[in-house]
């Protein structure tokens, strides 16, 4: 079976990106019903499930994607069986959703089911392995094990930069950094995350991405601040923002909330510099 594209239609992707998750959620609830009464082993079920998770994560609504998550993986264990493309997606995200939910140890399980049914696959075909080994390291570094954290990811860099992607790379960089600042290794929290962001800005523009990639200089900024950089802290603050408001919908929550955190860091910023002696 193919393996699933992340949307259905440019319709659906559209909705996305202009971040109508209610909406998208509809129209897939629609799609579903109507695939269901003609072919309920139809791919495209598994497709839409998957979508429709997405959106309900995007609205907000967590425990409604894990809940979707777990027919998605229940439907491509009887479609595909446990060594799948898709199957090792649906466990990857169901893992994720349930890290981002708090179920460390449900997660773990899920990681670890993932891990081993991809080690039945040659090497080169494990393209998945990385992002069970990043949702790993999350566990790792909620339990303080740092060190462990940190290991995790470094094999992901190593497994991510023999395919040279970029968003992954820059994705994978942008953790690793979290965890040297967790290590107090603030020049090596740095000069990695400063490496995520030259990644992010190769990459296709995107909401998505844009919205990373803004994350990505305000807190590149907040390390600066932290390391007593106050001109380069401004300059990152100034580009998170200028990335915040360089795509539409403007009425975005997403958009709206950075623009404001790093106006008002701009704004502290200013300050504390005219009233340096």
């Amino acid at each position: 079976m193919q393996r699933r594209a992340q949307f259905s239609s440019d319709a659906q992707k559209s909705l996305f990106d202009q971040a109508k998750f209610t909406e998208g959620l509809v129209r897939c609830q629609e799609l579903l019903t109507e695939l269901r009464t003609r072919d309920p082993r139809q791919a495209d079920i598994g497709h839409l499930l998957y979508e429709r998770a997405g959106f309900q994560r995007m609205s907000g609504d967590l425990d409604g994607a894990i809940a979707t998550m777990h027919e998605t993986l229940a439907f491509d264990l009887a479609t595909e069986g446990e060594v799948s493309w898709n199957t090792f997606k649906s466990l990857s995200t169901l893992a994720r959703f349930n890290i981002l939910a708090g179920h460390h140890e449900l997660a773990e399980q899920l990681i670890r089911r993932g891990l081993a049914a991809l080690n039945q696959l040659p090497m080169e075909e494990q393209d998945e392995r990385y992002v069970f080994l990043m949702n790993l390291a999350d566990i790792y570094s909620s339990r303080g094990q740092l060190r462990e954290a940190e290991l995790q990811i470094l094999e992901a860099l190593r497994l991510v930069g023999r395919n040279y992607w970029a968003d992954s790379l820059g994705a994978v960089c942008f953790e690793l950094s979290w965890i040297y600042m967790r290590q107090h290794r603030l020049v090596a929290a740095r000069r990695t995350m400063q490496k995520a962001i030259r990644f992010f800005e190769r990459t296709e523009r995107h909401r998505l991405n844009e919205l990373k990639l803004g994350r990505m200089y305000y807190h590149l900024g907040r390390l600066h601040q932290r390391m007593n950089e106050p001109a380069e802290a401004r300059q990152c603050f100034a580009a998170s923002l200028a990335v915040s408001q360089s795509f539409p919908p403007l009425d975005d929550p997403r958009r709206i909330r950075w623009e404001k955190v790093c106006r008002e860091r701009l704004a502290d910023l200013e300050e504390a510099l005219v009233t340096m002696p």
